[in-house]
């Protein structure tokens, strides 16, 4: 129509469909409006399209953006680009990655593989303006999003951006463990079973989509937050690989999850990583050690050195339980009705390599102690060099203790470790 702007609602199918203006994934989304003008002709942006087709089949391969940040990003990037199936879904692969400073590993990763690379810089600028200046006629250059462990939302702006959408790849079997954190909760929670959920970024909230597939992988009861993340990132590279290239049959078939039914997975905030001595069993501070230790949020103590309550680190602890052993009966027995939880327990008529610090109900030991601001060393030099006085007798035995609760007046938020 002469000098009017004409929008049209329509159903397309039978393979009907331009993937520059439309987006599929088999549900109806509210577009924003956009004309365009080619010489004299105007092209419209089509809002509130439904598409049941197979034309996202002849779209195969897919050119991807990936957005990651740390370990559980790496392995699922690893594992996606070694699927059999890999180069048949995918024919162009960019990374979005934080500052190397943070994620020194995954930049290194990126590197040796020779991937190109999206630095995000605090804003989301910085992805459109790399987009104009790939692309100086202003076409998209990437088919759809992948989300793998992202710290920071998506905004609208960014999802609309994707003509088929993004997906997340959520470490964990949704709706248990929807949040930040999934990866850490399932350990500290001793779960027996977890995996991977593939599903659609809401432009709402980023899981609030539809589920595409489900994953399961067991976790073992020694796992720290490492093992896990790479056994849940292989998982994740496999899902991918499956969802792209089943893409239209996955869509029209994906569904809402309830997250009322299921586990929150909250973010660890530097107070919860604190071991306060008298709020941990000794099953659950070594949990809690596995879980956070080469997380975002390591765990940590407090020790007082001079008057000054300084952090602690240690590189692993375990539950002594053995009440049997040779270790438990010389250096243990003989304190056992005296020790408090955060006593610190040593001697050299046992193992000089091994501290001991009681918890509510028993003890763990660590083989390397980090005080902060200097370098990881073993208990021998750690009580040598940071217990003065008393507590140091001829024998080289001694009880010091770490932070209890009332010693940790900065700390606001109580822990709490599931049992």
């Amino acid at each position: 129509v002469s000098g009017e702007e004409v929008i049209f609602f329509f159903q397309a199918e039978d393979g009907i469909r331009d993937p520059l203006w439309s987006r599929g994934l088999g549900d109806v989304y509210k577009r924003q409006y956009q004309r365009r003008v080619h010489g004299n002709q105007i092209k419209m942006r089509v809002i509130g399209a439904r598409y049941f087709t197979n034309a996202l089949a002849k779209t195969k391969p897919f050119s991807v953006l990936f957005f990651g940040s740390e370990e559980y990003s790496k392995i699922t990037l690893y594992s996606l680009r070694t699927q059999p199936k890999y180069k048949e879904v995918i024919k162009r692969l960019s990374v979005v990655a934080l500052p190397s400073a943070a994620n020194e590993d995954f930049h290194k990763y990126l590197k040796t593989n020779d991937i190109e690379k999206i630095t995000f810089r605090k804003q989301f600028n910085t992805i459109e303006k790399y987009i104009k200046d790939q692309d100086p006629a202003n076409d998209f250059p990437f088919d759809l999003g992948i989300i793998a462990s992202f710290p920071k939302i998506i905004p609208d702006k960014i999802i609309n951006m994707f003509p088929l959408g993004m997906l997340v790849a959520h470490p964990s079997l949704l709706p248990k463990f929807h949040g930040p954190c999934p990866i850490e909760h399932t350990i500290l929670s001793e779960e027996k079973e977890t995996g991977v959920t593939i599903m659609e970024a809401s432009k709402e909230k980023v899981l609030n989509g539809k589920v595409f597939l489900q994953k399961t992988c067991p976790v073992d009861p020694q796992d720290d937050y490492l093992t896990l993340a790479g056994r849940c990132g292989e998982l994740a590279g496999q899902a991918i690989a499956e969802v792209l290239d089943n893409l239209v049959n996955l869509a029209e078939n994906a569904k809402p999850y309830d997250k009322a039914k299921g586990m929150s997975a909250p973010l660890i905030e530097r107070a919860q990583a604190i071991l306060l001595w008298d709020q941990l069993t000794a099953s659950q501070a070594v949990r809690k050690h596995l879980a956070l230790q080469k997380s975002l949020c390591p765990p940590f103590t407090k020790f007082n050195i001079q008057g000054k309550w300084k952090n602690v680190h240690f590189e692993k602890l375990v539950e002594e339980n053995n009440k049997s052993s040779d270790y438990y009966k010389k250096v243990l027995a003989p304190v056992e009705g005296k020790a408090k939880p955060g006593d610190i327990h040593w001697s050299s008529k046992g193992s000089k390599d091994k501290i001991c610090i009681r918890c509510t109900d028993g003890w763990v030991s660590a083989e390397s102690v980090k005080v902060e601001g200097m370098i990881a060393t073993k208990p021998e030099y750690f009580i040598a060099h940071h217990i003065r006085g008393p507590h140091y007798d001829v024998a080289k035995e001694f009880c010091a203790h770490f932070a209890r609760s009332p010693d940790v007046t900065k700390v606001t938020a109580k822990i709490e470790v599931q049992a």
